[in-house]
Parts: C-alpha cells; sequence; structure tokens
C-alpha cells in the first residue's frame, strides 16, 4: 500500500548484515563491513550494551565476529546508532512492528527491514525515494542525486537515438518514385550548369578567335595593305598625267619624255597583281566597303554645304600642267 518494494537477501546467517548493507552501500557485498563496524560499537561502549546480554560479553562479541552468525535486537540498535538513522521492521504489515532510535533525533531516511519466518530478514526500498549512502559521513552528500542524473543523461540519450532512428526510418520508407524524382532533379541541375559552363566556354573562344584573326590580317607578310587604327586601307593608284594633244608642241614636247622610277613601277606592278595575287576575303573587303560607302554618304548629307564650297574651291587642272610631263606616246603633229 506505501509503494515499498522487498529486495530479497541471501540467507547464509548474515541476512541481517547483508540487507543494511544493501539500503547502505547498494549492494550485499559489503555485509562484512557493516558487521564489523557493529561488533566495534559495541566493544567501545560496553557499558550500554552489556546489560542487554545474558551471556559473558567479551564471549557474545567473539561469536556475533564470526561469519554465518544471526544478529538480533543488539545489533540493530547498535546499526541504528552507527548511522545516525532509524530502523524500522515489518512483518506481513504496511506498519512498522518495532521502530530502533539512535541516541540522536534522526534527520535521515529510516533503514527498512521485513521480518519472515522469525529467522530472515530482507531489505525494504522506497523506489520513489532511494537513500543509498545516507549515514556513511559523506560531506555534500545529496541522496538520489547520482540517480537523478544517471537518469537524464539516460533519457538524453534515449531522445538522441529516437530521433536518429526516426530520420532512418524515414530515409529507408521513401518509396521508389521519390527517389527518382530526387534523381532526374539532380540530374538536370548538372546537366543545366555544365551547359551553362560550356556556353560560356564557346563565346569566350570565339571572341579569341576573332581577335587573333584580325592581328593575323595586320602582320601577314607580303601584304600590299597596311593596317592603321585598326582599319585596312589598300594603296592608291597612281593615275598617269592626260595630255592635250590639241596643243601646239612646244620646244619642251620635242624632247623624250622621262622615265619613270622604281618606285611608280612597283606601285604600278603592285596594282595591276592586286586582284590576282592578293587573297583577302571577299566577305571583309565588300563590308568594309559598305561601312565606308555608308560613313561617305552620311557625311555628305550632313555637311551638304560643306561638300559643295570645297568642290567650288578646288582647282581646275590647267592646259598648261601638262607641258612640263613627258608622255610616252610621241608628240601630235600639227598636221
Amino acid at each position: 500500500m506505501r509503494g515499498f518494494d522487498i529486495k530479497e537477501v541471501q540467507g547464509d546467517g548474515s541476512c541481517l548484515f547483508r540487507a543494511i548493507s544493501y539500503l547502505i552501500y547498494g549492494g550485499e557485498d559489503f555485509h562484512e563491513v557493516v558487521r564489523k563496524n557493529c561488533m566495534d560499537h559495541m566493544a567501545k561502549n560496553r557499558d550500554h550494551f552489556e546489560p542487554f546480554i545474558t551471556e559473558d560479553f567479551e564471549t557474545y562479541i567473539a561469536r556475533k565476529r564470526c561469519h554465518n552468525v544471526h544478529g538480533n535486537h543488539v545489533e540493530i540498535q547498535a546499526i541504528s546508532e552507527i548511522y545516525m538513522r532509524p530502523v524500522e521492521i515489518y512483518e506481513y504489515s504496511d506498519q512498522p512492528i518495532n521502530i530502533f532510535h539512535p541516541h540522536h533525533n534522526p534527520i535521515n531516511e529510516p533503514l527498512r527491514l521485513s521480518y519472515h519466518g522469525s529467522t530472515h530478514y530482507n531489505a525494504v526500498v522506497d523506489p520513489f525515494h532511494p537513500t543509498f549512502g545516507v549515514g556513511l559521513g559523506l560531506p555534500g552528500l545529496v541522496a538520489g542525486a547520482a540517480d537523478h542524473a544517471l537518469i537524464t543523461d539516460a533519457l538524453r540519450q534515449s531522445e538522441t537515438l529516437h530521433i536518429e532512428e526516426s530520420m532512418l526510418k524515414d530515409k529507408m520508407s521513401m518509396s521508389d518514385w521519390q527517389k527518382t524524382e530526387e534523381e532526374i532533379k539532380q540530374q538536370v541541375s548538372r546537366e543545366s550548369f555544365l551547359e551553362y559552363i560550356r556556353s560560356l566556354e564557346a563565346n569566350s573562344s570565339k571572341a579569341k578567335n576573332g581577335a587573333r584573326s584580325s592581328k593575323s590580317a595586320c602582320d601577314q607578310p607580303g601584304s600590299s595593305k597596311s593596317c592603321i587604327g585598326g582599319k585596312i586601307k589598300s594603296p592608291k593608284r597612281v593615275q598617269s598625267p592626260v595630255l592635250d594633244c590639241n596643243e601646239p608642241s612646244t620646244s619642251q614636247s620635242s624632247q623624250p619624255p622621262p622615265r619613270p622610277g622604281l618606285y611608280e613601277e612597283l606601285l604600278a606592278a603592285q596594282a595591276l597583281a592586286m586582284p590576282e595575287d592578293i587573297g583577302f576575303d571577299d566577305d571583309a573587303l565588300l563590308a568594309e566597303a559598305l561601312l565606308l560607302s555608308s560613313q561617305e554618304t552620311s557625311g555628305v548629307m550632313k555637311s551638304p554645304n560643306a561638300t559643295a564650297s570645297t568642290a567650288a574651291n578646288s582647282p581646275k587642272p590647267s592646259k598648261n600642267s601638262a607641258s612640263g610631263n613627258g608622255c610616252e606616246d610621241p608628240p601630235c603633229s600639227s598636221k
């Protein structure tokens, strides 16, 4: 009715000391220590315990020190005084039939024993209020603190283990179509990223190739065109002077015409060989011609007055300008 539990101990004659050992130390293994402490206390307090013994006191103490010798009420009183805890004896009832008190008013929980068949003692414990270690004189001892700490640690570990197991079960319970969907999403993400990287590489390679081709066109040996400011300009053609055949011949016309120099011959040869020998890109030349034509057209449209004034101010070719120049053809006769 009171919620106590009976802890049975071995019945070898030391059942009393085994039960006290369990209540004090938490196990039966220290029953010999309990017996020795009890006999030493009675021997030191002979005047107090000798009136309760009917036989010789020395003989009694020597006999009780032996193993497998039963203890009785005198030893229970000595144990109560040693550990400063009252001792309650229960026998087939939830109320104690006998209580042994120490000399001083106790403040500790009592030691509870159950008596069976008038020959055997067992330990009675309160599972909700453990008292192991109480009465040993340990400073700062809080009964049950270690048990509470162990319980707290066990609960925390149990919660952690439960969470991990739940997460593992969730992963394992994922159906096949969910796994497939996740794999497809990951694959699509990877392919999209790779395609983006390929596009960046292609754009960069195109830009590098365009810059390299323009540079190689400017640096090409044997080209008659020169690159100035990134633009290709064709060489100017040399126009032969125009002679007026109707003019009367002068003393200078009778002279043989001067032969052209080496520079003029080279320019003429290049001008004649340009369409066949020079392999420029037709598309590039066409694009450049269109660009120059559009620029000239826009310039003319923007400044028509300037163009007209320029044409008006340009000097007209005179007839006498060709008199000093030589001509490959023979001078015209005065016929």
